[in-house]
């Protein structure tokens, strides 16, 4: 009998627990459900991604490449005739050519860099462009390949993934960002095309292209074919920077608390003005990790500044803390490359503080050594910086970092550290 008391009022305290969790559940906002899922999501994207192998980079050495002999262009039909044969037969370009036979009459050509993706999106426009089956010759060295292109793996366009919006947050709604694996660089006398796939319409065919390394790409055409020659850009550019807006796409980053402003759209903000300021220096070439609202990888992001042998790597992001006292600006450096005689990361990252500190006006809470577990610091080969710009943690930081006027203001401080960390380097060199 006092069994079954005993049994009674564990059943009905079990019920009333159920019952006050259950109310608890309700009161949870679905917007803070959704954070929850998103940020146990994001840090699994980020421990995968941190631990993918790196790229391995190595510099193309020129005198390494042998000049293409004649005998491989007189291989390829009514080339050796051509008005551009002088500058081929005696050049060390990697080429790809595709045959303008296949496309009717008055055929167009309009190529799309995507230097991030190791890619070239290459539309075709005449009258039977949308049936194309013309040749595609590449001459590297002393190889001529052509036609057999290996097809992309994963598919470079894959079926959009969903992401669940609620109705006080609109998030990226499908992420697209996926690219084909990236493979070891091979060797000089391989294929420079990786995959490729073909989309056509009524009135083009789109060849996207993916490649082995970042290239800058040079036309030339003549009756039977366009010619894209392949240059490596430190052969083109004496001065080459990557900037990068952190995150992206559905990887929001850091975010206010009533889910009002994102990290992403603000990073991105600022990379734009910053685009303003450095796009009118004509002697330094910038290549942007993105420009747009897509999510990348790290790899992509670090790799992109490795391949180009970048002579600084920056990337732009905004703060959070626990605690919403916690202010001001900040910026990580890779203090693994401390030893490097001249110019290195701690020096850029001090630059950066002071120069971005100046502009915008909030405290300067110094570099931070993040090389151990920031993956594209750890893994950048040259002077990288991270700014952390501020905390959107901090209520009067939040107040800045929205701001469009003070965005360009810490632009404009970025702009001042990229042309003094110049003026450093051209000292280290002399």
């Amino acid at each position: 009998m006092i069994g079954n008391e005993r049994l009674k009022k564990i059943a009905i305290l079990s019920g009333i627990v159920l019952f006050i969790m259950a109310l608890l559940s309700l009161t949870v906002p679905e917007n803070q459900f959704w954070k929850q899922q998103k940020d146990i999501k994001n840090e699994q994207d980020d421990q995968q991604l941190s631990q993918a192998p790196t790229l391995p980079i190595s510099p193309t050495n020129p005198e390494q490449i042998p000049v293409f002999p004649t005998d491989v262009w007189s291989k390829i039909p009514k080339v050796a005739g051509s008005i551009v044969y002088e500058e081929l037969r005696d050049s060390d370009y990697t080429a790809i050519l595709l045959e303008k036979e296949s496309l009717g009459k008055n055929p167009n050509i309009i190529l799309e860099d995507l230097a991030v993706d190791r890619c070239i999106k290459i539309t075709l426009e005449g009258s039977l462009a949308s049936s194309y089956n013309g040749n595609i010759y590449r001459v590297r060295g002393s190889k001529l390949f052509q036609n057999e292109i290996p097809t992309p793996s994963p598919s470079p366009l894959p079926t959009p993934t969903p992401i669940q919006a609620s109705s006080t947050i609109t998030p990226t709604i499908f992420d697209i960002s996926i690219t084909p694996t990236l493979t070891p660089i091979p060797s000089i006398s391989s294929d420079p095309i990786i995959s490729a796939s073909l989309q056509t319409d009524e009135l083009s065919t789109v060849l996207t292209i993916w490649l082995d390394r970042t290239y800058v790409y040079e036309q030339r055409e003549d009756e039977f074919y366009y010619y894209l020659l392949l240059r490596r850009p430190k052969d083109i550019y004496s001065k080459i920077i990557v900037v990068d807006a952190g995150h992206g796409g559905r990887d929001s980053g850091t975010y206010s608390k009533d889910y009002s402003y994102w990290e992403k759209d603000i990073n991105l903000n600022v990379l734009l003005e910053l685009k303003k300021l450095l796009d009118a220096q004509e002697e330094i070439k910038v290549y942007y990790t993105r420009t747009e609202d897509r999510r990348l990888t790290l790899n992509q992001r670090v790799n992109l500044a490795n391949d180009l042998e970048a002579d600084l790597f920056l990337s732009i992001h905004c703060n959070s803390n626990p605690s919403t006292s916690v202010h001001g600006t900040e910026v990580l450096f890779n203090e693994k490359q401390d030893s490097i005689q001249g110019f290195n990361s701690r020096k850029f990252a001090l630059i950066c503080a002071e120069e971005v500190c100046a502009q915008f006006g909030l405290t300067n809470r110094g570099i931070i050594p993040r090389s151990s577990n920031v993956h594209i610091i750890g893994a950048a080969k040259m002077p990288v910086a991270l700014i952390e710009m501020a905390y959107m943690t901090n209520r009067s930081d939040l107040k800045v970092l929205v701001n469009p006027e003070r965005q360009s203001a810490v632009a404009l401080g970025i702009y001042h550290a990229v042309l003094k960390a110049y003026e450093q380097l051209k000292m280290e060199e002399s």
